[in-house]
Parts: C-alpha cells; sequence; structure tokens
C-alpha cells in the first residue's frame, strides 16, 4: 500500500489535526480516527477511511471523512 495524506477536515487551518488510533474491518478498509482543527468550530472529532487499495473511500460520510463538533475550545477536544 502506498503511503497517503488524509486531512480530516478540507477546512484545516493548520497542522494541529491528528489520527489518535485506527481499526481495519474485515472487508480491508482502514478507519482512522482523532481530531481536526476547522476556522469553523475549532477542534471537531474527526474520522476517515480508507479502501484496502489505500484510496479515500468516498462512500464513508462526506467525501470519505466525518467530522462533530464537540468543543469550540482551543485547547483541543474535551
Amino acid at each position: 500500500m502506498k503511503a497517503r495524506s488524509v486531512p480530516f477536515e478540507p477546512n484545516l487551518i493548520n497542522r494541529d489535526s491528528a489520527a489518535a488510533g485506527l481499526v481495519v474491518d474485515p472487508a480491508g478498509r482502514v478507519t482512522l480516527g482523532g481530531h481536526a482543527l476547522t476556522q469553523v468550530n475549532g477542534y471537531d472529532y474527526a474520522a476517515a477511511r480508507l479502501g484496502p487499495d489505500g484510496s479515500v473511500d468516498t462512500t464513508f460520510g462526506s467525501n470519505g471523512r466525518v467530522t462533530a463538533n464537540v468543543s469550540a475550545d482551543s485547547n483541543g477536544p474535551t
């Protein structure tokens, strides 16, 4: 599998977004979970999914990504 960069959120304002964990399902898809810092909401919980070949799984969420606004605090998700 090739290394790929998959931003959690298209409106990222810096590189304070990070994956904190991942899971591989029986179909070989990789789901990453972590947080994303956005211009709109501050820190959000975020997930992204890749297909078995490493490509973004566009059937997951919006273009392969899901975010949930849980905190506008600049110190990260609470």
